[in-house]
């Protein structure tokens, strides 16, 4: 039970803006204020974002998603996602394939009493497990070794993020 805790706690984001916004109603430029995140279903394709975090203006409180979307944009538009996630990905695109058709090939060619081809599916399990905990590790992972990152919002099917520590940025897929 340990195990699968660690896991959850490993997988979690940690939300947040940490990032100057202006306001478009009366200008004033500074950190917003962060009133928590709240889950949205829909992700967007291609450059368009979707955000988390509720954010307002710290002058006049006037909602501030919208300029927050256009700043991930600018911010995370030139960010490419790192090879090791991409090595990653395909990795598992490659795993899956063989661990779903191998079964299935013995299936035909010893033609066993009992099903093999569902042992595929009973293999591909872990697998996720391990996918996702190799992408999520990534974030434990930062130049200036005290890795704090926070989820700002998706990009297309990226996930950005900022290290709080150093500022620096990262973009991962899963």
């Amino acid at each position: 039970m340990a195990v699968l805790q660690g896991y959850r706690k490993a997988l979690q984001h940690e939300h947040g803006w940490e990032v100057e916004l202006t306001c478009t109603d009366c200008s004033h430029t500074g950190l917003p204020q962060y009133d928590g995140w709240e889950p949205d279903n829909v992700i967007n394709i291609g450059n368009t974002p979707t955000m988390f975090a509720r954010v307002s203006c710290a002058n006049c409180g006037r909602d501030l998603r919208s300029v927050a979307g256009e700043k991930l944009v600018a911010m995370f538009s030139e960010i490419t996602v790192p090879k090791a996630n991409r090595r990653i990905i395909a990795w598992f695109v490659v795993a899956c394939v063989c661990l779903a058709t191998l079964p299935l090939a013995a299936q035909f060619i010893l033609k066993p009493s009992f099903p093999v081809a569902s042992l595929g599916v009973i293999l591909v399990l872990p697998l996720i497990f391990v996918f996702n905990y190799r992408v999520a590790s990534m974030r434990k992972r930062c130049p200036c070794g005290a890795p704090r990152y926070v989820l700002m919002g998706l990009l297309g099917r990226s996930y950005c993020y900022r290290c709080s520590s150093c500022g620096n940025l990262l973009r991962l897929r899963d």
